[in-house]
């Protein structure tokens, strides 16, 4: 089996494991945790390419896994992976192809209200990068997007939102921006491309997508809204207009989040997330570089290429 198959398969489970025991243990799986793990992963390849370090002999049968990563991979196993890496890499460049769409085929926002509702909510969330917000007649808005160029599309509809839920809107897509939310979805998306065939990365990649909007409806309760207001806001917003609330308020996440808003969520201290931030990246260092040395004692055996040059020798060469 080829080893970035296994070894990613490694980490990502013991990413997930840790994300998991943090939400089970304070209700918050670490936004900075899961974005650390997804991008060591889509490093993973390059990880695999550093010097190895063998270390203490160690039999098959106590090391069965490292035994394996070493056996030859199927050639149908790497066209079954290219495959299907191939076929998540057009989505994705489908997914910008439509970005691009959306950019030309929005208005620019002229109201001044909403410029002004803008640029309050900006300076309140201590934004200073200048925000395009556009209007969208056929895009289920709002959404945060551009990495390079802040953008926020609106829908068309908006002009007719109370002055509170524009500015609650507003709060929470620019909080996309202050965590660069754009940047780390296209990370998710490209490490969920690499590793299409495993599920831990695809769990990862819906918890990162869960945490960055809990993380922006809690800096829009910080912006001074009330929970209720702010869980009756999104309640609208997916009952009577669900096609136009789709970025902000699904619904198939609508009542998790409602329900996060009720608790008080403690971050993790400093020095935990420092510590478990090295400990992801000691676990990609180590099943990236560590591998078992060989028991002297045992017969290693001979490979196609070995069993084929015995084949072609000469038994009696000419002195």
């Amino acid at each position: 089996m080829n080893p970035l198959f296994l070894y990613a398969c490694v980490f990502s489970f013991a990413s997930v494991t840790l994300v998991w025991w943090l939400e089970r243990r304070s209700g918050n799986g670490s936004e900075r945790l899961i974005r650390f793990s997804l991008l060591l992963l889509l490093l993973m390849p390059a990880l695999l390419c550093l010097p190895k370090w063998h270390i203490l002999p160690a039999p098959s049968t106590v090391f069965p896994v490292m035994e394996a990563a070493n056996q030859s991979t199927p050639q149908w196993l790497w066209w079954l992976w290219s495959i299907g890496m191939s076929l998540c890499v057009i989505r994705l460049c489908l997914s910008l192809y439509q970005l691009q769409r959306w950019e030309k085929n929005s208005r620019p926002v002229s109201d001044p209200v909403m410029l002004d509702a803008l640029d309050s909510c900006a300076q309140h969330q201590g934004f200073t990068r200048s925000i395009d917000l556009r209007l969208l007649n056929d895009h289920a808005g709002p959404a945060a997007c551009g990495w390079r160029k802040p953008i926020i599309y609106l829908p068309a509809d908006s002009a007719k939102w109370s002055a509170e839920t524009l500015r609650a809107v507003l709060l929470h897509e620019i909080g996309h921006h202050v965590s660069h939310d754009p940047l780390w979805r296209i990370i998710s998306l490209l490490s969920r491309s690499l590793h299409w065939y495993n599920p831990f990365v695809s769990w990862l990649a819906k918890q990162l997508h869960h945490q960055s909007e809990v993380a922006c409806d809690a800096r829009v309760i910080h912006a001074g809204f009330r929970k209720e207001n702010y869980a009756h806001i999104l309640c609208d917003l997916a009952a009577h207009a669900p096609q136009s609330a789709m970025a902000m308020a699904s619904p198939s996440g609508l009542e998790k989040r409602v329900r996060q808003l009720g608790k008080n969520i403690s971050p993790i201290p400093r020095v935990w997330l420092v510590t478990w931030l090295v400990s992801l990246f000691l676990i990609a260092l180590c099943v990236s570089i560590l591998r078992p040395a060989r028991d002297p004692g045992t017969p290693i055996t001979p490979t196609s290429e070995d069993a084929s040059l015995r084949l072609q020798a000469d038994p009696f060469p000419v002195k």
